[in-house]
């Protein structure tokens, strides 16, 4: 079994390695039905599913006798194989070709792992008679008599522990070896939480929408409150048009942050379309039901998505205060256009600002996220005109951080808007 043990963990580090040397971008074509972050090239599964199940049907079939279960052991492996490989496009994690490099890398290192076990199996009785006569202090002249000996006598022999220790010592080597390369290759990145590092409660806000260019177009509060753990989040925006824009997040805040549920509304004539979506973590469901102001009927979609634990729709800001000074995190978004997107978001300090705050100057933390699409989605957004530009955010690192400005779109495909926290102010 050491072959299986050498194949397989070696093939685990040539896979990590060969995804850090590509670094391809997960698919983005349809939305995954399970959270991985990791590079996508080549498939790992298809990989060590290849190394796995084939060294394991050709040894079992080397020591079969019968032909037909020879044959059927083999295709068992192979079968098994193809059931990974294609398990890994069905779920949308993988294109493809990694499919196809994962399972010729993993033919190739099993071929390599036999090869080399097919060596040292041949070399080894040369060794072995070497060392019965060096044992047994026998003359060279009289060495060629060991030769007849027959083959039931070399086995006592080796049995007596007359053999050398070379080829226990080689093994011995090589899996330590493979251990120490399994502990120390790269693991891929996972998707974490962002810790809770101020906890939040009630608040009420109030916040002015205004154009990347200073003119405002709403009016808006942001409404927080706590009931049973659990904190909801609203924002809501009333538009001079009669727009209105409503995001309602909830979430939790126990060591970290994990979004529970998310709400958006959208309508009026500030919008391309009249939208309703809804996405609920304990069952990973969500809902868009959109309808276009122009020609055209009311669109439902519906589904399931996997939600990896870092998902914060409607609680960027939050993450935000929540970052420690000079920190970087990446965590997920679900962009809806309206098909459901993990979107890879990377924040990171931009440096500080002067703020003031009445006639008293503050420091202010520049935070920009920047959205990483994949390599196909990014594509065709370039071609159709709609890479989603990076957001910024403000925050006053005092004692107690504070949210001041936030600048980009407030919702898929949207444009870049403004949004400042504002004071009340007596009527003239």
């Amino acid at each position: 079994m050491w072959l299986v043990a050498v194949a397989a963990g070696g093939g685990g580090v040539l896979s990590t390695v060969m995804k850090q040397l590509f670094g391809r971008d997960r698919p983005d074509i349809v939305p995954p039905l399970v959270a991985v972050t990791s590079p996508s090239f080549p498939s790992g599964h298809s990989m060590l599913a290849a190394i796995m199940y084939l060294t394991l049907g050709a040894l079992l079939a080397r020591f079969s006798a019968r032909r037909r279960t020879k044959v059927y052991l083999i295709a068992v492996a192979l079968f098994a194989t193809l059931v990974v490989g294609a398990s890994r496009v069905y779920l949308g994690v993988h294109y493809p070709s990694d499919v196809l490099a994962g399972w010729c890398a993993g033919l190739v290192w099993s071929l390599i792992c036999w090869l080399v076990a097919r060596y040292l199996r041949i070399a080894a009785p040369s060794r072995d008679r070497a060392a019965y006569d060096v044992c047994l202090d026998r003359p060279r002249g009289a060495q060629s008599a060991h030769r007849a000996m027959g083959t039931s006598s070399r086995k006592m022999i080796s049995r007596r522990g007359l053999m050398p220790p070379n080829r226990s010592f080689t093994r011995a080597t090589l899996s330590m070896v493979v251990l120490v390369a399994v502990l120390l290759s790269p693991r891929p990145s996972v998707a974490a939480p962002v810790p809770a590092r101020l906890v939040e409660g009630v608040t009420h806000g109030f916040l002015v929408l205004r154009t990347v260019t200073g003119v405002p177009i709403a009016s808006g509060d942001l409404l927080q409150s706590a009931k049973s753990g659990v904190i909801e989040s609203r924002m809501v925006f009333r538009f001079k048009d009669g727009s209105v824009f409503d995001e309602t997040v909830m979430f939790t805040q126990e060591r970290v942050f994990t979004l529970q549920s998310y709400r958006l509304g959208q309508r009026g004539p500030a919008f391309t379309e009249d939208t309703e979506i809804s996405l609920e973590r304990a069952t990973g469901t969500y809902r868009v039901k959109s309808k276009a102001h122009t020609a055209g009927g009311e669109k439902l979609l519906n589904g399931t998505l996997v939600l990896p634990p870092d998902v914060y729709n409607g609680m960027i800001l939050t993450i935000a205060k929540n970052l420690p000074k000079g920190a970087s995190e990446t965590v997920h978004l679900i962009a809806f256009t309206p098909t459901p997107r993990l979107i890879k978001l990377e924040v990171s300090s931009l440096g500080e600002h002067k703020v003031l705050v009445g006639d008293l100057a503050k420091t202010a933390i520049h935070y920009v996220f920047k959205p990483r699409l994949g390599s196909w989605l990014k594509l065709f957004a370039t071609l159709l005109g709609r890479v989603p530009p990076d957001f910024h955010a403000w925050i006053v690192a005092d004692e107690v951080p504070a949210f001041v400005r936030f600048e980009g779109p407030l919702y898929a495909t949207g444009p870049v808007w403004r949004i400042e926290v504002t004071s009340p102010r007596w009527p003239d």
